[in-house]
């Protein structure tokens, strides 16, 4: 028997919403919990204006009576055997950003491999998204979020895995926890890489010749990520756009076009920067129909990584 990849999933619910914005996580989950039999803990943070300030008002106390209720109905309805009973959390402070701690100290207790959130990104609210809660925890969380979109087409099983990067050794810890995910989840995996747009005021001989160095030396490090996929027999393909643009944009339509269930993106954290990732995440979380699996990984844990090779 394979070794679960997940063990406590983390599902981040928002009780008030309409019951469909809550399908697709749910059926993610499914997709996740069938292959790995990991157990969900169903959570919903009540906040302001429906959480005091200083203690618990009879009008707080009928919202927790309705968020308990759906959370009831939300197991009961649900296919997913390993679904725990819903909580409902207090976040007393009223901010999003206290709303996410309570959320990390609930899924650190529990030790949660992985939260599962729904996002606004598509539609009129989109312009609204980064100050939500679900960009709030992308931010900060150092557990790995799953983001899903409410609007977009989730299959019942996780096949095709798309992995971003730029084949550097920022990548190799983010890139092997991808290959235990496949190797779960029996799901082929393409690696993708698109030369980035920079503008130059003036290229020159010395300029291409530097690029097509970088391009030989990225063809090669292509391989060997290549080789450790096919080592562990996960079916690989590697895809090199050398044409420059938009990355984030590229990586959510090649996403879009090629039936891809699952997008793995990594970033990496410091000491200094904390557990945020960058601006091409955050567009990819935005504009992506696939869900996006956000990994960071610390700069010793890289470094560690690259000495044991």
């Amino acid at each position: 028997m394979k070794n679960p990849f997940f063990k406590n999933i983390v599902w981040a619910v928002d009780t008030l919403e309409v019951a469909d914005f809550q399908q697709n996580a749910q059926f993610l989950l499914g997709s996740l919990t069938r292959e790995t039999s990991a157990h969900v803990w169903p959570v919903h943070i009540l906040s302001y204006p429906f959480a005091n300030a200083k203690s618990a008002t009879s009008y707080e106390e009928a919202y927790q009576a309705l968020a308990e209720k759906r959370l009831k109905i939300l197991s009961e309805n649900s296919d997913i055997t390993q679904m725990k009973n819903g909580r409902v959390l207090v976040n007393r402070l009223g901010t999003i950003r206290a709303a996410v701690d309570v959320l990390l100290d609930y899924a650190n207790g529990i030790d949660a491999d992985a939260i599962v959130v729904s996002t606004h990104s598509k539609g009129a609210v989109a312009k609204l998204f980064l100050g939500s809660f679900a960009e709030t925890l992308l931010l900060q969380s150092p557990i790995p979020v799953l983001t899903v979109n409410p609007h977009s087409k989730v299959r019942e099983k996780v096949s095709n895995v798309l992995f971003p990067t730029t084949f550097d050794a920022s990548f190799i810890v983010g890139f092997k926890k991808t290959l235990d995910l496949c190797a779960n989840l029996g799901a082929n995996l393409t690696l993708y890489y698109k030369e980035p747009f920079i503008p130059m005021l003036e290229a020159s001989q010395e300029l291409y010749n530097l690029m097509a160095k970088e391009a030989a030396d990225r063809k090669k490090q292509a391989e060997g990520f290549r080789d450790m996929a096919q080592q562990r027999h996960i079916p690989v393909e590697v895809r090199l756009e050398s044409s420059p643009g938009n990355v984030a944009n590229e990586i959510s339509e090649y996403a879009n076009r090629h039936n891809i269930d699952l997008i793995v993106m990594v970033s990496e954290t410091s000491e200094f920067d904390g557990p945020r990732v960058g601006s091409i995440c955050r567009k990819v979380v935005r504009n992506a129909d696939a869900p996006v699996w956000t990994l960071k990984t610390d700069k010793e844990e890289v470094a560690s990584e690259v000495e044991g090779e």
